[in-house]
């Protein structure tokens, strides 16, 4: 076990190394480590932690977050095709006779090429 100041603490590697190959990383009495899980049991189990606060809702909040984007961009690019052909050519809808979606920006089908 690596102390400083009466804290578990060590900057280049695990502070605690147990018989069984279990590790756990601390900076100034915290668990911590930035370059990869600051426990690593020797099952497998790892578990990421940044100053003491376990990371583990952030990374699976953040793939989420990923996620919901590409599903909502794909969503709304099908709608808006979807929409654009079921109109009839001649309607003079503004989805019809521009080549940007007015609400969101996004180029469409231009009449001729569905």
């Amino acid at each position: 076990m690596w102390y400083f100041n009466d804290n578990l603490h060590r900057k280049d590697g695990p502070a605690i190394e147990y018989a069984n190959g279990d590790k756990e990383w601390f900076l100034n009495g915290k668990r911590h480590r930035e370059d990869g899980p600051a426990v690593e049991l020797a099952n497998g189990h790892k578990e990421y932690w940044i100053d003491g606060k376990n990371q583990k809702y952030k990374i699976i909040q953040r793939l989420l977050g990923r996620l919901a984007d590409y599903l909502f961009l794909s969503v709304k690019n099908i709608m808006t095709k979807t929409f654009v052909r079921k109109l009839p050519k001649n309607s003079g809808h503004p989805y019809r006779s521009s080549q940007k979606c007015h609400e969101c920006g996004q180029l469409l089908l231009k009449e001729g090429r569905q």
